[in-house]
This record gives structure tokens, sequence and C-alpha cells, in this order.
């Protein structure tokens, strides 16, 4: 995914992979009757999308925006990935009924309201049954039933339909932004990337959105926000928000890269990082999960990625709409936000690739690494190659006692 390995390299380049955007997209808008105030507001908010194991179930948490102002947490589910239902839980009242899919908190007086946003931490450590799901978002309240202003809580539940508040909580993201949180086991710490605090701090001040990053042990007691990724691109000068997920030792950021000044819009990218805290931006002037083209749903802004691993694909569910983020005042029609899919291949996201030049040929070599396990992967795409350049392989093995096996 960069040079950290590679010793020398021949004719070769970095690409990223391009993202495939399913055929049925959208996947996911506010079509419900309960859903109506979604659709004379901005539409619904992608939470978080994950494949539950335990039931082979895809499961979404979003939110419903509300045209008076604030949303509600709401939840749908999918055998799929592609189908998606919004079931009647019959949890609280919203728009009238209780035939909905909204979620609910319980406060300790055992009272039930609509709670906020729920963006999943992700921590596959063993814990009891009641908190199988932990999320970040649910504002924390006072005794009197008001809101803490400006802050983030943190909930549990056995279900991911039913929530509980619990100790701990943090100042939420300067106007807003979606986090992104997970056990981090290299660290023994939770992670989380927000958006940075002082975007609101002087009125008159030109301040760009940006994302930091903060360390837990316990959701209770974190680390000051350090910066993360605050780029310095002309083109694209802010990030709403970031989503972070580590694979096989690799931290990958998908930032939503946003122009507020003039375009109003937004799209995904895709950065590298070794260690969650300085980041490489290898594609700043190419989209990992672009615009869609002139009329269609998604063609100005893409946001909220959230990442599910199935099988030989990697999925990327997102939110798409068409209006400019710097406008006010458009139609309900125009700033629907919806909820699409795209994928690409697993484990292929970033690769190197022979240019043109030279017949086509290249060639890198590694520096000396330490194989885990048993089996080295090779993983190469050498489809529509004549088979005399398919792969060639050269491994010298060394033993401990340094003897050159191969």
């Amino acid at each position: 995914v960069d040079t950290e390995r590679l010793a020398s390299w021949w004719n070769v380049r970095h690409v990223q992979a391009k993202l495939r955007k399913h055929q049925q997209n959208p996947l996911v808008e506010a079509d419900e009757e309960w859903e109506e105030t979604a659709r004379k507001s901005w539409g619904i908010q992608l939470c978080t999308a994950i494949r539950d194991e335990s039931d082979g179930l895809f499961k979404m948490w979003y939110q419903i925006e509300r045209h008076t102002g604030g949303d509600v947490p709401a939840y749908a589910f999918s055998k799929d990935g592609v189908a998606w239902t919004k079931p009647h839980l019959g949890l609280v009242e919203f728009a009238g009924t209780k035939q909905n899919n909204v979620l609910c908190r319980v406060d300790p007086d055992g009272r039930r309201r609509i709670g906020g946003g729920k963006y999943l931490i992700r921590d596959n450590r063993p814990r009891p049954a009641s908190h199988r799901f932990l999320a970040i978002g649910p504002p924390p309240f006072h005794a009197d039933g008001s809101q803490w202003g400006a802050f983030w809580g943190i909930a549990y539940s056995a279900d991911g339909l039913v929530w509980h508040q619990m100790p701990g909580g943090l100042r939420g993201g300067a106007g807003g932004g979606n986090p992104s949180c997970f056990w981090d086991p290299r660290l023994q710490r939770y992670v989380l990337y927000n958006r940075h605090l002082s975007e609101h701090a002087d009125p008159q001040a030109d301040c760009p959105r940006y994302t930091c990053r903060q360390e837990s042990r316990d959701l209770v007691r974190w680390s000051p926000r350090q910066t993360a990724f605050h780029p310095m691109d002309e083109r694209w000068p802010e990030v709403e928000s970031m989503q972070v997920y580590v694979h096989e030792g690799i931290s990958f950021g998908l930032p939503s890269m946003l122009e507020n000044d003039v375009r109003g819009d937004a799209e995904v990218h895709l950065l590298t990082s070794r260690d969650g805290r300085r980041w490489q931006h290898p594609f700043p002037r190419e989209a990992f999960i672009p615009k869609g083209p002139k009329g269609a749903w998604d063609d100005n802004i893409i946001w909220w990625p959230s990442l599910v691993t199935h099988g030989d694909r990697m999925l990327f569910y997102y939110g798409g709409a068409r209006y400019r983020h710097n406008v006010n005042g458009l139609p309900p029609g125009i700033r629907q936000i919806r909820i699409g899919m795209g994928w690409v291949p697993r484990d292929r996201l970033i690769g190197l690739e022979t240019r043109k030049q030279l017949g086509g040929r290249g060639a890198f070599l590694t520096r000396p690494f330490v194989v885990e396990g048993d089996e080295l992967i090779v993983n190469a795409d050498v489809r529509g190659l004549p088979v005399a350049w398919h792969l060639a392989v050269v491994v010298p093995i060394q033993h401990q006692r340094g003897r050159l096996a191969r």
C-alpha cells in the first residue's frame, strides 16, 4: 500500500481500486410514512453498517432527519446487503405511530425516549451479552431531561435496538461530523477520530473542518485532541469526517473531502497510515467513492462511508445527495440524502501496477521481512496478460542460523 516495505522498484506505480457502484443504488431512502419529516428535510444519514456473523444479517443504523430540527435513530436489516427491510419495532412513538423502525434509549427511571445517532464502536473482545453492541453518539441527559449541549454519550445494547446510557462521553465535533471509534489491540486502547473543536470558536474566522484523534482505555477518560488529517489542498481544503479501519496492521482512512466555499461538493478519498497518526494521501486528485454523473442521485455529495467485508468483496455503504453543501433553502427533492453501496475486490484497495512503457513489464524488490506462519500469499491479478508474463516471484528464504535456503 506504500513504499514502507519496498527497497527498489522499476516501471511500476501505485494505483487504488476502482470502486463499482451497485446498479440498484440508492438502496435505502426515506420512503416510509413515518419518514415524511425526512422527505421535508435532508433525508436520511448513514451512521454504521455491519454484517452480524451471529445471524448472517446485514444491519444498518441511520438517522431520520427532521425538518423541525434534530434527527431520529433508526434501524434496517438485509439478507443480501442490497434489499433492506425497515422493521416495525414498536419501541417508541414517532410521527404518530409505534409501527416504525425507530430505536429507543432507556433512562435510569425506566422511561423510554428517542435517543441520538448510533455510531457503533468496533470492539470484538468478549463482554457480557447485555453490552454486545457499543455506540458513541447518544447525547447524555441532565436529571431534568434536558440534553447536555455539544456532548456525545456512550451507550450499550444487547440487540442494537434498545439502548442504555453508560458512564463516559466527550465533547462532540464542531458542527457535527460522523465519529469513528474502535478498539485497537496494538495500543490496548480505544481510538476515536472526530472533528476538531474550534470551528465556531470565532464567528468571524474562516475555520475549515478537519479530523482529530483521541485515545481512551475506558471510554470515560479521553486524551486531548490531536490533529490527524488537515489537508493543505485548494481543491479539497476540508474534511467533513473520516472513518478509519485497521486491516492487516494498516490503517485505512476514508475522509469525506469537502469544498464548501464555491462548489459545495464532497467525495470520499483513501488514506493510509502505519500508526494511525501520520497519514498519507496518495491519490489527492482521485476519488475512492466518486460522485455520480450529472443528474444522478449522488452527483454532488458523497460522504459517511461504512465498510463491510463479506466473502471476496469489500462493500462500502455511503450517503449521497445532489444538493450543494453551502446552499440552504433548496427544494426537498434536491436536498434528499440517500444511501448507496459500492464494492471492490477483497484486499485490493491499493496495489502496484506496471506502466505501459517498456512493454508493460515491471518489477519491485521488498526489504527483508519476517514471515509469520507457514504461508506466503501473493495477491496479484494477471488476467489478460500473456502466459509468459504472468508472474515471476523470487523469494530468498533465510533460516534463523543465517543459511540461505532458496
